[in-house]
Parts: C-alpha cells; structure tokens; sequence
C-alpha cells in the first residue's frame, strides 16, 4: 500500500508501507532509535555551521572521544578548540589560535 507523506510541487513522494498492523503493535522507541533520529536531527546543524564558517575545520564526534576540557559546553554539544598552526593538531582555550572547532555529541537524550 503506498501513502502519499509529502507533496514536492505537482509531484507526490510516496512511502511504502508494507506492514500498517506493526505500527500499531510495536512497542514505544529505543534509546538506539532515539540516539539515530537525534544523529539524523543534528545532521542539518552540523551542515549549516559549515556552511556559515567554512574558513575552519570542522569534525563531528563523541564526546567521549575527547579527554580535554571543552571550550564551551552546551546540553547536547561541547566545543573543543583546534590549533594546527605548530605542524600539529592540538586542542587549545585560546580562540585567537583556533583554526578549526570538533563539535563533541554529548548524547543527551531527554
């Protein structure tokens, strides 16, 4: 059974549903479920602050892959700062030698 889910101008997308009674009987969603749509969700932010700073490097990771202390810290992100002008990368507090920021994913799910 297909249902149309979005209309781009005169065109239809449609979705495949194969199974409707799944739906209705599935249990609620997973933390992994949540923590994918949060990645898919968190996909356009990480993009547009590319989009508007494209002079620095930027890298997406887990927080839990970064030992420093960050930058700044907000309820899903930490900032960490990034120096390369010494022929290696190093994170740094001070702004004024940052050329490039790693975004840390907190995986906070409310």
């Amino acid at each position: 059974m297909s249902i149309p889910i979005e209309r781009f101008g005169n065109e239809l997308a449609y979705a495949e549903v194969a199974v409707l009674e799944h739906r209705a009987t599935s249990m609620a969603l997973g933390a992994d479920e949540l923590m994918e749509i949060d990645q898919v969700l968190s996909e356009p932010a990480f993009t547009e602050l590319r989009r508007r700073f494209p002079h620095l490097s930027w890298t997406k990771c887990d927080s839990t892959d970064v030992t420093e202390t960050p930058f700044r810290s907000y309820p899903r992100f930490e900032i960490h700062l990034v120096d390369r002008t010494d022929h290696c990368l190093q994170i740094t507090a001070d702004p004024m030698r940052a050329s490039g920021i790693v975004l840390a994913d907190r995986n906070v799910i409310s």
